[in-house]
């Protein structure tokens, strides 16, 4: 308004505060009685009328001697006399218009991502749909069950004691899994790496938010690195061709110092200057993310090979027992370390609804993301659980 009035020719003078009251506008009128004032803009309202009550009571005619505008176009501006000028403020525009600038702010980096995590997802999807087109599948004669899939054998009423017997069976036969030494040591892997990777997921946004201090939208960008595993597939299925899973095992060890990595950058937060830092964190967090990916790529990537073996050992087709009897375990492991892991951050008094954490908290949320993530694996899978069979390998029946 100073400026406004300087290159319009008249002068701006400012009056207060006062309170944002009826009161308010009687000690500004006062302040302003002798002087050669011919406008107030008031701060609100009730400051205007005020003024105007005070300046009718002492004979300034308004608005023919001093003109008066209030603001925020309340219910008594029209009420006093004469009725007062206010300003409306269009609070649900300006609502409208901050929200859209806020949507096209985020939407336009979203776009971004979202072209960029579509480009290694295109020939990715162009590969499941070849392979669902060419791949071979059992007939139901081959598999064994011609007979009900032509009608020709139902089964009839089981009953209780019939469901039992089943039940028995069922579990019999997953138990015999257990039996296959080779399996015994996927099974352990799997479990290993699947269940780890649960509690990574469960506690790595914390882990950003508390740890590195960074927002929950930085955690879930970094998670989209996840992406840069997608057109590395096929190269982990040319090296399980060329070199067999056991020396892709060791080479996955390399994922280790993506661990190291992110632990870095949680010793850098706040040293490290934050374009350096951010960029230091997200080319970590691909590399973990490469290697995360072939940690969990491998352990599906050999099963078949047991089902398949299996098969030709027992003349049996047993994958689904196989895959079955892995689900269970699975759910089973990753129910059981996500309470371990609660009991830990609650023993070390990571409260997830409080903005700041102790320091003790911090480093036992670091612990469980990190240490779990690199320690269990590596201990299992240093220890020779590694499975042996390979493309090139002879079939041993030995474990059976």
């Amino acid at each position: 308004m100073h400026d406004i009035g300087n290159r319009m020719g008249f002068k701006v003078n400012q009056i207060g505060p006062v309170h944002p009251t009826v009161e308010g506008g009687y000690q500004a009128a006062l302040a302003l009685e002798g002087g050669d004032t011919t406008a107030i803009i008031t701060y609100n309202d009730l400051i205007a009328v005020g003024i105007v009550l005070r300046f009718t009571a002492d004979g300034v005619n308004v608005p023919g001697d001093v003109s008066v505008i209030g603001f925020d176009n309340t219910l008594i501006a029209p009420a006093v006399t004469p009725p007062i000028t206010s300003i409306l403020i269009p609070h649900a525009q300006l609502g409208q218009v901050a929200v859209r600038r806020l949507l096209l702010m985020m939407i336009s980096p979203m776009i971004l991502l979202r072209v960029f995590l579509w480009i290694p997802e295109m020939p990715f999807g162009i590969y499941v749909f070849a392979c669902w087109r060419c791949t071979w599948e059992m007939t139901p004669e081959t598999a064994g069950f011609g007979a009900h899939a032509r009608g020709e054998k139902r089964d009839g009423h089981v009953g209780m004691v019939g469901w039992l017997r089943r039940a028995r069976l069922v579990l019999r036969e997953y138990a015999s899994t257990l039996r296959v030494k080779e399996f015994r040591k996927h099974l352990a892997i799997y479990l290993l790496v699947q269940v780890t990777m649960d509690v990574f997921g469960q506690t790595f946004v914390f882990f950003v938010v508390h740890d590195w201090n960074h927002t929950a939208a930085f955690a879930s960008l970094l998670l989209g690195c996840a992406a840069v595993s997608l057109p590395l597939m096929p190269v982990f299925g040319w090296a399980m061709t060329k070199i067999g899973p056991k020396r892709l095992y060791a080479i996955n060890f390399i994922g280790w110092l993506g661990t190291v990595w992110l632990f870095a950058a949680w010793m850098l937060v706040g040293m490290l200057p934050e374009p350096w830092w951010t960029v230091f964190a997200v080319i970590g967090s691909l590399w973990f993310f490469a290697f995360k990916s072939l940690r969990g790529y491998l352990p599906w990537a050999v099963f078949p090979y047991i089902a398949d073996i299996d098969q030709i050992v027992t003349r049996r087709y047993r994958s689904a027992t196989f895959s079955g009897i892995q689900a269970s375990f699975r759910q089973l492991g990753s129910g059981i370390a996500t309470i371990a892991a609660g009991l830990v951050l609650g023993a070390v008094g990571f409260d997830a609804t409080r903005a700041w954490q102790t320091t003790v908290a911090g480093i036992g949320l670091g612990a469980v993301l990190l240490g779990w993530f690199t320690v269990l694996p590596s201990r299992w899978s240093s220890a020779g659980l590694c499975p042996p069979i390979s493309p090139s390998t002879s079939v041993r029946t030995a474990s059976y």
